[in-house]
């Protein structure tokens, strides 16, 4: 009898080479997402141009004149932006100011850790009609690009 007639055949073939398969792509997306990841920390070391410019923006609501900025941080390590906005989440979450959707909060992160500038809103009990809200803002001034974006940090 040869092997592939076997029960071992059959079992190797329809239960383990399915397993191994799916385990090696599984390997493999992993090993893209660890390059990708490494591929930015690399373009994240070579740009050291860029500054990020951390704030809390007021609505209305809160002070009468809304667009009045609170909580300035300026810094040229994205770690370090990344940590603030947590940092400045957290407090708001404490003080029941909320995202209006968990994509808002994702959104938001991502397009940090992809350098560009975002702001996510956070809203009283979670109520996006709630007169008390304010933004959580990082700015991205890229200073090798445009002597224009330089002077706004100072307008």
């Amino acid at each position: 009898m040869d092997f592939a007639s076997t029960q071992y055949a059959r079992d190797f073939f329809q239960g383990q080479v399915p397993t191994i398969i799916r385990t090696l792509k599984q390997i493999a997306a992993n090993q893209e997402t660890q390059i990708e990841l490494q591929q930015k920390a690399l373009r994240a070391m070579e740009t050291p141009q860029r500054v990020f410019v951390c704030r809390e923006e007021n609505s209305t609501a809160l002070y009468n004149d809304a667009g009045n900025i609170n909580h300035l941080f300026v810094t040229a390590n994205l770690g370090e932006a990344i940590s603030w906005a947590q940092t400045a989440l957290c407090i708001a979450k404490k003080s029941e100011f909320h995202p209006f959707s968990p994509e808002d909060e994702r959104d938001f992160y991502a397009k940090i850790a992809d350098f560009k500038g975002s702001s996510v809103w956070v809203y009283k009990d979670k109520k996006e009609d709630a007169r008390e809200n304010y933004g959580i803002c990082v700015d991205v001034f890229d200073l090798t690009q445009n002597s224009q974006q330089l002077r706004q940090l100072f307008e």
